[in-house]
């Protein structure tokens, strides 16, 4: 067989097709071929009659392999794009998803006018939204906090690889306190029901930290009960808190919101028409 481009992704796509959708194949394949040759997205269609080298082709075969075994694409590759941003990754922190690329689009369109904006985020992981908003708003200032000490090493890392300047503190948000409050606050807390574990994929099930996905047994809700009511000590009169939902329980966390006294709340679709954010007022 000849060893081209299209033919390793049929390859990719025959092997994977068991465990991946085939819109999720073509995604993993276009992250290899981006880590392997540099390829842009439509270059794996106009470059798909190239030849693979032996060495290249058997690389990938390789981390074919490790796919299978459900090793996230992106820890094979050591990075992911976020908002236009090159952001390492590795299993000390969640992967980002293109939906919070979408969280961070909505605080951009309503404050980008904004030239003093004080923000904190909450559960920083590997920083991606505090960096994608200082990328897009260089004369914010923001802090990310995280209890992971090993996800803020990864912060940090991304913070100077991108040249971006972002203060991030290690903190249990159970302890978390500044006499100065913010304008914003924002995060993407763990709010997936440790009941809900058997139904996820396991590429995040035996990849991703449990600490950054599952909430307390017995009390989904708990991180937004705790961020809604620290959030009225920490956000200004009339600051924004925004978070990132579960697609189906819009309902119950507007429920805490309004129970802490938040108005103006908002809940807010993503591109694919599911309920993914919620913005509200103090």
């Amino acid at each position: 067989m000849k060893k081209t481009v299209s033919n390793l992704r049929e390859i990719f796509t025959g092997r994977l097709e068991v465990s991946y959708e085939a819109s999720e194949i073509q995604a993993v394949f276009r992250e290899v071929a981006r880590f392997l040759w540099g390829f842009e997205k439509h270059e794996v269609f106009l470059k798909r009659d190239e030849v693979v080298a032996e060495k290249s082709w058997d690389h990938a075969l390789d981390l074919l392999t490790r796919l299978e075994n459900g090793e996230p694409v992106q820890h094979l590759t050591g990075s992911t794009e976020f908002a236009g941003l090159e952001i390492e990754v590795s299993p000390a922190a969640l992967i980002p998803r293109p939906e919070t690329e979408e969280l961070v689009e909505q605080i951009v369109l309503r404050f980008s006018r904004t030239k003093s904006l004080d923000i904190l985020d909450i559960g920083t992981g590997t920083g991606c939204i505090a960096l994608a908003l200082k990328s897009k708003c260089n004369y914010w200032t923001i802090t990310g906090i995280d209890i992971s000490l090993q996800a803020l090493q990864l912060a940090r890392r991304n913070a100077r690889k991108l040249n971006l300047e972002i203060d991030f503190e290690a903190c249990d948000i159970h302890e978390y306190f500044r006499s100065e409050p913010f304008d914003v606050i924002v995060s993407n807390p763990p709010y997936i029901a440790v009941e809900e574990k058997p139904s996820l994929q396991k590429q995040v099930v035996n990849y991703e930290p449990g600490i950054a996905l599952f909430a307390p047994p017995g009390d989904e809700f708990y991180f937004y009960k705790l961020i809604a009511n620290q959030s009225l000590e920490l956000l200004k009169p009339g600051g924004t808190l925004c978070f990132e939902i579960h697609n189906q329980k819009a309902t119950d966390v507007v429920g805490v919101l309004t129970k802490n006294k938040f108005k103006n709340i908002e809940v807010i679709t993503d591109l694919s028409g599911n309920d993914r954010m919620i913005i509200a007022e103090k």
